[in-house]
Formats: structure tokens, sequence, C-alpha cells
């Protein structure tokens, strides 16, 4: 398999009113982690997301040499809808890993 999918749970009311009480950005309703064998393939699922019409990429954080968590690249996409655009209101996560470092 060449990348595997995992798609984690909404993010409950009460988390997202916490965040929101402590003055963060709720980007992460929805969120999932992609985990590839290759990072040539990593790289281009990220390519391929960058240049989709479907999401506009709000944030990018390189995090590959992080030491104090599993090294990710860790992405904040708003969403399309429709023919009204991107929905800035309704952000997506992804983080994406080598199998290798998990």
């Amino acid at each position: 398999r060449v990348v595997r999918e995992r798609f984690g749970p909404l993010k409950d009311q009460i988390r997202a009113t916490a965040k929101i009480k402590q003055g963060r950005e709720l980007l992460d309703i929805n969120r999932v982690t992609l985990e590839f064998e290759d990072p040539k393939v990593l790289e281009l699922a990220f390519r391929c997301i960058e240049a989709t019409t479907e999401f506009e990429l709000v944030c990018v954080k390189n995090k590959l040499n992080e030491t104090n968590q599993p090294p990710c690249i860790h992405l904040n996409v708003a969403v399309k809808s429709g023919q009204s655009g991107y929905q800035k209101d309704w952000i997506c996560e992804i983080q994406m890993y080598l199998r290798s470092v998990l």
C-alpha cells in the first residue's frame, strides 16, 4: 500500500469550546493522518494537495526535524464548497508522516 489514511473523530463540542475560550483558532474539526512508506510519495502527495483546486492551503508546518514529537508535515486546508469558493470557517487538518518514524 502506497499510503494509509486514518481519519480522526470530529472534534467534540467541549474541546472545540475550550480552544475558542483560550483564544485559539479552531483549525482541526476534521482530521486525517496520511502514512507513507516512501518519502518521494509523501512529497508527490504534498505537491498534489498544493496544486488541487478542491482545497486552499491555509497553513503548512514542516515538522520533519522536530524532536519532541513524531516528525510530520502538518497542513490546514480550507475546503471548497460548491460555487461559493473556499470556506475559511471550515478548515481541515492533514498530517503527513513517514511510516518508518511512527
